[in-house]
């Protein structure tokens, strides 16, 4: 064990939120290959892409990590069923291939997931059209990949749909069928992302950092025409000056502010809310997830079971409010139940029985006269003549990550921006150095430390090698194996490892973004859970209990803002 230690020091100790001071007071002397603004999944890639073919980088965000959309979606690496009917052939293909490579890099984060799509009478969807779109799904996904999705399609009558999903509505029920993608963590994915992307950069011994909490407020260049970004540390409150061959904008929603922060006026974005609805899984009764279209408009929508959750969602709709803060609301609540409860009729689900909601912001590419779910998810990458060496990476979808940093680097070689090092795509031969890929690890003696099998799992599913240095924390102090609330798995040990290996700093990192504590944890109780964290936080780490004060008081008004139609109307 000493030893797995120390290898996991050499790779990820740089990532504490102790480094965090040190590391951004010598940032003003370095210079660095590329600058990417936006730490969600897209600069994540970047970041890691860059990495693999030996360039520098520096990856801030004015926010948390995986801070936007990329904490807030379906919690899918999927290939996009619903785009075969738009005719997105290419979009399905790059994107079949991204999940199947993401199952194979990263099998305990990334896990199959079968999706029953069903056919009733008069329904817009008709058994044969779901048998030939289910047939072309896995056809795109397989012929001729390197990596395949070896969970095939399969076909369904009406009496085996029941058997299997014994809650569905039954009558005007013709069959269907069950194809599969993969859950994920999006918040976790990102950050596991960012960690493999500082690691590979640090054992090929170039200097490459992540910093939250770091805002871009301006751009420049130098005498020797370096670009030049000034950026102000939300947390130390010092502005600083940092230098680099090219900067990438990947900032999603935030695309078109970052670009006027750069004087660049484009309009790029159109910005489309998706809300979630958080419940048990055994008050649905649904033992797979689901594709459904919407008894009210005809849109198309999942039920994504998450072990002992159920997440449904999402909606796709205009916004043009606040990005920072959107919010469910009673009108996407009730869009949602309407369709559930008519699938569902059992269930008859109410305001009682959401645990909790979420909204995201996806950042869609601005295409006028073309509907919300319309809209490409294809990216793209502009080139802003006006600034030389400032480019702007926008659009696509969680799933194709890894191919939009490809592209990106690849438009940045031939511009001439950064030295052309490889065009070849060494990424397919690494897997994520985090990836625990073996079965059946759980060791009997673990129950002496208070380790169950159910709390193994969840651990190595969610922090994959860096579940063995949780065990550690345990075994060293027992005390730092119990969980924060009755009935919730979450415990000190694994807060101390956010805070060491991922860079956490406030309340919500831990809840929000390290792990799904805000969607899994009834609202009522969420107030319990930050008060409890912030008092071992003051305890463990001597944090202030002001500053821990002021972010229990964050957090919840976050909250209360996404369940406040719950509690006007329960």
């Amino acid at each position: 064990m000493e030893n797995f230690i120390k290898e996991f020091n050499s790779y990820f100790d740089n990532f504490s939120f102790k480094e965090r001071e040190k590391q951004i007071d010598t940032i003003d002397k370095k210079q660095f290959d590329i600058l990417i603004i936006g730490a969600g999944i897209t600069g994540a890639g970047i970041a890691r892409e860059a990495a693999i073919r030996g360039y520098s980088f520096c990856l801030i965000d004015k926010e948390d990590f995986a801070f936007g959309t990329s904490s807030k979606s379906s919690k899918l690496a999927h290939g996009g069923f619903r785009y075969l009917a738009q005719g997105e052939i290419k979009l399905v293909r790059e994107s079949t291939t991204e999940r199947n490579w993401l199952a194979k890099a990263l099998p305990n984060l990334v896990r199959p997931l079968g999706f029953v799509v069903n056919a009733y009478e008069g329904g817009k969807d008709s058994l044969t059209k779901i048998k030939i779109a289910v047939f072309l799904y896995d056809l795109i996904s397989n012929f001729l990949s390197k990596y395949k999705n070896k969970n095939k399609h399969r076909y369904l009558k009406a009496e085996q749909i029941i058997k299997m999903e014994p809650e569905v509505k039954k009558e005007g029920l013709l069959g269907g069928a069950i194809y599969y993608d993969t859950n994920v963590d999006d918040s976790r994915l990102t950050i596991e992302t960012i960690k493999d992307a500082l690691a590979i950069s640090k054992s090929k011994k170039i200097e490459s950092y992540a910093f939250s909490y770091c805002k871009f407020i301006g751009f420049d260049k130098d005498e020797d025409n370096l670009k030049v970004i000034y950026v102000q540390d939300r947390i130390g409150g010092l502005t600083h000056t940092i230098k680099g061959k090219v900067v990438v904008n990947a900032t999603g929603i935030w695309i078109d502010q970052t670009l006027e922060n750069a004087n660049i006026k484009a309009r790029l974005i159109r910005p489309t809310k998706g809300v979630h609805l958080i419940i048990k899984q055994q008050r649905l009764g649904n033992n797979n997830a689901f594709g459904l279209r919407s008894i009210d408009d005809g849109r198309f929508f999942f039920v994504i079971r998450r072990e002992d959750y159920s997440y449904i969602g999402t909606t796709d709709t205009d916004y043009n409010e606040n990005l920072d803060e959107p919010v469910c609301e009673k009108k996407d609540a009730d869009y949602l139940l309407n369709t559930i409860n008519y699938i569902f009729p059992k269930a008859n689900l109410t305001y009682k029985d959401i645990i909790s909601a979420y909204a995201g912001v996806r950042p869609l590419i601005l295409e006028e006269r073309k509907s919300e779910s319309a809209v490409s998810r294809k990216h793209i990458i502009i080139d802003h003549g006006e600034i030389k060496n400032f480019v702007t990476i926008g659009g696509g979808k969680l799933t194709i990550f890894r191919k939009m940093a490809e592209d990106l680097i690849l438009f940045l070689q031939k511009k001439g921006y950064i030295t052309y090092k490889s065009k070849k795509r060494n990424m397919s031969k690494k897997d994520y150095l985090i990836a625990v890929k073996e079965k059946n690890l759980y060791k009997e003696g673990l129950e002496k430390l208070g380790i169950s099998k159910k709390y193994f799992d969840y651990c190595i599913r969610q922090y994959g090698k860096g579940a063995f240095i949780i065990f550690d924390y345990i075994a060293k102090d027992l005390k730092l194996g119990k969980p924060f609330i009755e009935d919730y798995l979450l415990t000190k040990a694994e807060v101390v490892y956010h805070f060491k290996y991922e860079m956490a700093l406030t309340i919500s990192d831990v809840l929000e973004r390290r792990t799904e504590s805000s969607c899994h944890i009834h609202y009522k109780k969420q107030e319990e859970l930050a008060r409890k964290l912030a008092q071992f936080l003051m305890k463990f780490y001597g944090f202030d209990k002001d500053i821990l004060d002021k972010q229990v008081k964050d957090y919840l008004e976050k909250i209360e803002k996404n369940t406040k139609f719950l509690q006007e109307n329960i």
